[in-house]
């Protein structure tokens, strides 16, 4: 059985999740606001994981 997104970070990083993906202008080459909800939404996930998550932004080498 292979479980979803949904129940395995929770139904706020899920509905932040589709939030983002539905707002975001994909005319802007960086949309600085879909950069930050990714941001915000790597950090919910990497503490679910229990790995450290310590980019300094999203334009650095160390974003994955």
């Amino acid at each position: 059985m292979r479980l979803g997104a949904e129940s395995i970070f929770g139904e706020e990083w899920y509905n932040l999740r589709k939030t983002m993906l539905e707002e975001r202008n994909i005319y802007l080459e960086h949309d600085p606001v879909y950069k930050e909800r990714q941001r915000t939404l790597r950090i919910m996930k990497h503490k679910v994981e229990m790995r450290p998550f310590k980019p300094q932004s999203v334009f650095n080498k160390g974003w994955k």
